[in-house]
């Protein structure tokens, strides 16, 4: 496209076709290995001829070809869903300038906004690409890495500072479609292939921890302590003053800190330590210690020897044993009458119970219970009835 080495001239036809019969192998490959999403590119056009004016879009626009450009993206799109994926494109030529005299764009494209433009480059905002009715993905262009390149903008401090709701322009979107970062590996001193793929991972795990929902495991270096929770990178763990539980036969405490790459974490995390040897799992429960020095039991569950339960916060946090009659906190039990075939429902929130129910003495001729998680059906577990009252 006039004289660009890179660009497709959109108002050629024979070109048109050329370079969509040539996608279309693409396409269908990914596809074929399960891929559900496909970017189109569509970003920088003819960039390399005109520096000035608008620069590649702006060209068209003022040439009167860009509704040429509209009409190809749309085909590329409809070839992409038509495969079964998802088709995604780069902001820059989608509504440039806020053109929308030219052609509607397909809605369905999928917006990798990653540059609010700069001068004489005057891309639509991310805001305003929302209100024609995009979901946008963040690939706010600040974030991208270099592998192999050691500065500023590659490092874990700079990438966990990406908020998923913040795009180029300080352009908030509320409700993205979901986060991409660009990832080059091809530059001078990036390594081996192997140092590129270890390096990636590094990446991965720092762009990952700045991602909303992003969980990270960390444990003390004897295993007894551990915590998930939202870009954790390090735990510091210490044995505490047991505090007095009440109805507790035994206590173990622990001042317990997780850390982000921006500091100790103090918001709400899972947490799980090892049951005591000698503990009665049954009578085993969780405790925090709060603010004001108070305790708190906490719900959670025992089962292979570790405790899980979900702290509230960031302290002095343990296990107590409950005297013998007793049940920990988190231990919960419920009688549950059927009638000969009924059924009933009994629901446990936020608790993966699949594959942890006890099998000794079980009687498969009175009952059997299906578990599920989510949406993952469990297996099929017989239950032990205490009494079976016939009729009843």
């Amino acid at each position: 496209y006039a004289d660009s080495k890179r660009t497709v001239d959109v108002t050629n036809k024979e070109a048109v076709a050329f370079t969509q019969a040539l996608l279309k192998k693409y396409i269908a490959y990914f596809a074929g290995k399960g891929c559900t999403f496909f970017n189109m590119g569509a970003d920088e056009y003819a960039n390399d001829v005109y520096a000035s004016g608008g620069m590649g879009f702006g060209q068209l626009q003022s040439t009167g070809q860009y509704g040429a450009f509209v009409e190809y993206v749309n085909e590329m799109a409809a070839m992409i869903k038509e495969a079964g994926m998802t088709p995604m494109a780069f902001n820059d030529g989608i509504y440039y300038n806020r053109n929308t005299s030219s052609g509607t764009f397909d809605t369905d494209i999928k917006i990798a906004y990653w540059s609010g433009g700069w001068n004489g480059y005057q891309v639509a905002s991310a805001s305003f690409l929302k209100s024609q009715g995009f979901d946008l993905i963040n690939t706010n262009g600040d974030y991208y890495w270099v592998l192999g390149k050691s500065d500023a903008q590659c490092t874990e401090e700079k990438a966990a500072g990406f908020d998923d709701q913040t795009f180029q322009g300080n352009d908030v979107i509320s409700d993205p479609a979901g986060s991409m970062f660009c990832i080059w590996c091809d530059y001078p001193g990036a390594g081996s292939e192997a140092s590129v793929i270890e390096g990636t991972s590094e990446v991965i795990r720092a762009f990952g921890s700045a991602l909303p929902g992003y969980e990270q495991t960390v444990s003390d270096s004897t295993g007894t302590v551990s915590v998930t929770g939202p870009a954790l990178r390090e735990l510091t763990c210490m044995l505490a003053e047991a505090p007095s539980v009440e109805g507790a036969e035994q206590v173990v405490a622990y001042n317990v800190t997780p850390y982000t790459v921006n500091g100790a974490y103090t918001g709400e995390a899972q947490v799980s330590i090892a049951v005591p040897e000698g503990w009665e799992e049954s009578r085993t429960g969780a405790f925090i210690v709060d603010g004001d020095g108070s305790v708190t039991k906490l719900s959670g569950s025992v089962r292979g020897g570790i405790c899980t339960f979900t702290a509230p916060h960031f302290s002095v946090i343990g296990l107590y044993e409950a005297a013998a009659g007793g049940t920990g906190e988190e231990i919960a039990q419920e009688t549950v009458t059927l009638a000969v075939g009924g059924t009933a429902q009994i629901i446990v929130e936020n608790e993966d119970l699949t594959g942890s129910v006890n099998r000794n003495e079980l009687d498969f001729s009175v009952a059997e219970v299906e578990v599920e998680f989510g949406e993952s059906a469990g297996e099929r577990i017989p239950v032990k009835a205490d009494s079976v009252t016939s009729g009843a």
